[in-house]
């Protein structure tokens, strides 16, 4: 009887320490991609100190006294079909407030020229989501930046992804 328990004991201690392991890598991994968006989340939210914990691809945004200011939400993992910018793969990310209201399109890594993200960024592309919740945002038509089109196309397609997925 003993004997039974102790293994119990053991297997609840292994099972414990085995899932603290993933939840600690989970959290690594939501702060090592968080951290290709932070000069872009720190021009939308000026606080943010840090990335904190992910759930569904949804990850804290946290200030210098770790609470939350409010969220990056990412594009799915693993092989799906992505609409390219002129030179490849354009990483988008969305942030939303506390209360799931868009504040901006940040970018990530890509190998765009910066000339033409720079387009997108001074004709307001960014922030054509602004205000609105993922569900609404996702039923607007956003027009690409002229001169600037596959760019456009590419973060318009990741954005639409990720707000699919909030629904």
């Amino acid at each position: 009887m003993k004997r039974s328990i102790g293994i119990s004991v053991f297997m609840l201690c292994m099972a414990f320490f085995m899932n603290s392991n993933e939840i600690l890598a989970a959290a690594e991994n939501a702060s090592a991609e968080c951290r290709q968006y932070m000069n872009d989340i720190q021009a939308i939210l000026p606080n943010a100190a840090a990335c904190g914990a992910m759930s569904e691809r949804k990850v804290q945004l946290l200030d210098a006294k770790n609470q939350v200011i409010g969220y990056l939400l990412l594009p799915p993992v693993g092989k799906r079909e992505r609409v390219e910018g002129y030179n490849g793969v354009v990483n988008a990310a969305v942030v939303v407030s506390p209360d799931n209201k868009i504040l901006g399109v940040v970018i990530g890594e890509n190998n765009e020229t910066p000339r033409f993200l720079n387009r997108l960024r001074n004709a307001g592309f960014l922030k054509r989501w602004n205000g609105k919740k993922p569900s609404e945002a996702a039923k607007l038509k956003v027009d690409a930046v002229t001169r600037a089109t596959y760019s456009s196309n590419a973060v318009k397609s990741e954005v639409d992804t990720i707000l699919r997925m909030q629904k």
